[in-house]
C-alpha cells in the first residue's frame, strides 16, 4: 500500500455515533506549571510579546485518590480575545498534580463544557480521573483533570458556567471575589 493510500485509509475511519464520552466542549487553554509565575510570565512577556490578567491566588479545595485537602493555588492567564486559545502558567505546587514537568513540559489542555456533570462522568467511566475542585460536601465543582492516551495527555474539565468569572479577569475586566 503506498503512503498515499495509508493517508486516505487513516483518515477515513467512520465515526462512531454516540462513542464520545463528553459532548459540547471547546478548548480554551493551555496549561503550564512553572517553578516560579513571576519569572515565566516576565520571560514570555519579553519573547512573545504576552500580557497576563493579575495573578490569581485562590485556596482550592481538591480531592485526589479519596483524599480531600486545601491547595494555595497561584495561576494566571495571557490575555486574549474572547475567542482566542490562553496560555494559563500555574506555579508549581510540590506533591500535587501541579509539579512543573522536564524543560517546561505541556501540563494540560483545558475545556470548557457545557454538560460538566455529563461529560464528569462519562470521563470518570473510564476510570480516567487524577484530581477535582469539591464543594464541603465533596461534591466535584467547577473542574477536574483527567488522564488520556494513557497518561500522555492531561485534559482539564471546566465547568462553563465559569467563563463569566474567567474570560472577563483574564481581559483584565474582572478584580476577583
Amino acid at each position: 500500500m503506498s503512503a498515499s493510500e495509508q493517508a486516505i485509509k487513516l483518515g477515513s475511519a467512520t465515526p462512531r455515533v454516540g462513542q464520545c464520552a463528553v459532548t459540547s466542549l471547546s478548548a480554551y487553554h493551555v496549561g503550564i506549571v512553572v517553578p516560579r509565575l513571576e519569572t515565566a510570565a516576565a520571560e514570555l512577556s519579553e519573547q512573545l510579546g504576552l500580557s497576563w490578567a493579575p495573578a490569581h491566588r485562590a485556596p482550592l479545595r481538591v480531592e485526589q485518590d479519596g483524599h480531600i485537602s486545601v491547595v494555595d493555588l497561584l495561576y494566571t492567564y495571557s490575555r486574549s480575545s474572547r475567542d482566542g486559545l490562553m496560555l494559563e502558567l500555574i506555579q508549581e505546587i510540590p506533591g500535587t498534580p501541579w509539579v512543573a514537568g522536564p524543560e517546561g513540559a505541556l501540563h494540560h489542555v483545558g475545556f470548557w463544557s457545557d454538560q460538566f456533570n455529563h461529560s464528569l462522568a462519562s470521563l470518570d467511566a473510564g476510570g480516567q480521573r487524577e484530581v477535582s475542585h469539591v464543594n464541603a460536601s465533596g461534591e466535584t465543582q467547577m473542574f477536574s483533570y483527567h488522564h488520556l492516551l494513557d497518561g500522555r495527555l492531561r485534559v482539564e474539565l471546566v465547568d462553563a458556567e465559569h467563563r463569566r468569572d474567567v474570560l472577563p479577569w483574564s481581559d483584565g475586566q474582572y478584580k476577583g471575589p
